[in-house]
């Protein structure tokens, strides 16, 4: 599972998570101050994060995860 968004240009495989012993994946990156639009990828799918409490379309008629930081 990697995190892919504005910040790394969408690249599906820039930025791996961790999964950890308890089924927890992390992964800790600095952003600057904003708005991010994000998104997962598994096994190839984009995936939207299901604790997001924010999201936005695009314009691939999908819809993208965001964070404020």
């Amino acid at each position: 599972m990697c995190l892919a968004g504005e910040f790394n240009n969408w690249s599906p495989d820039a930025n791996p998570m961790v999964r950890h012993a308890d089924g927890v994946w992390t992964l800790q990156i600095e952003l600057p101050t904003g708005t991010h639009q994000y998104l997962f990828t598994v096994d190839g799918k984009w995936v939207l994060d299901p604790k997001a409490m924010l999201s936005h379309h695009n314009s691939h008629g999908g819809t993208n995860s965001v964070i404020l930081v």
